[in-house]
């Protein structure tokens, strides 16, 4: 099962303050900083997004292009297939 970002940031903050010895001062800044990080890395995935996605559809255009009939029904097929895989692992399908 695949790791929340809660978790991440509880281990890496447990290894920061192990590792490195870290006050307490320390941690309540480092917690700061992942935090500002975080809402940094979320504001730009959201600006990024529809960029993104349009990425993403000229390559489906263009691998469309590129297949015969027959063939475009197996690709959507693939597609939907790996969609829902993403899906089953809390993938956010953002790239990121």
């Amino acid at each position: 099962m695949r790791k929340t970002p809660e978790e991440y940031r509880r281990e890496y903050v447990g290894e920061m303050h192990s590792r490195l010895k870290l006050d307490e001062q320390q941690v309540g800044k480092l917690q700061i900083i992942l935090e500002k990080t975080h809402q940094d890395y979320k504001r730009f995935r959201e600006q990024a997004k529809p960029e993104m996605l349009r990425i993403q559809q000229e390559q489906v255009d263009a691998v469309n292009a590129l297949l015969k009939d027959e063939q475009k029904l197996e690709y959507e097929k693939m597609r939907a297939e790996r969609e829902a895989r993403r899906k089953a692992r809390g993938d956010r399908g953002d790239g990121f």
